[in-house]
């Protein structure tokens, strides 16, 4: 979908609506938090993905719209984020 136009209250009610369906978590070590939306902002558009901090001891989790999104920043985490990669593979 594109929502290049889009107003930001447009946006928060897209969001609100693929999050409710129940998006597959990706969780980052939290010393990875800007690499991570880096990343997000260098391959995505704001309304694909969305960010939890402290969802667990040291860790924040990453959404996203679709599988293939989270897949591909899984792979980028595992292979670029240096300590991230122990953290993603427990």
């Amino acid at each position: 979908m594109d929502l290049s136009k889009a107003t930001p209250q447009q946006i928060s009610d897209y969001k609100i609506w693929w999050m409710e369906k129940g998006p597959r978590p990706i969780r980052v070590q939290s010393d990875f938090d800007v690499e991570g939306k880096d990343w997000c902002r260098r391959n995505l558009e704001r309304w694909q993905w969305s960010m939890s901090k402290f969802t667990d001891v040291f860790e924040h989790t990453f959404f996203f719209e679709n599988d293939n999104f989270a897949n591909d920043f899984e792979f980028a985490a595992k292979n670029n984020f240096k300590v991230a990669r122990n953290f993603l593979e427990k």
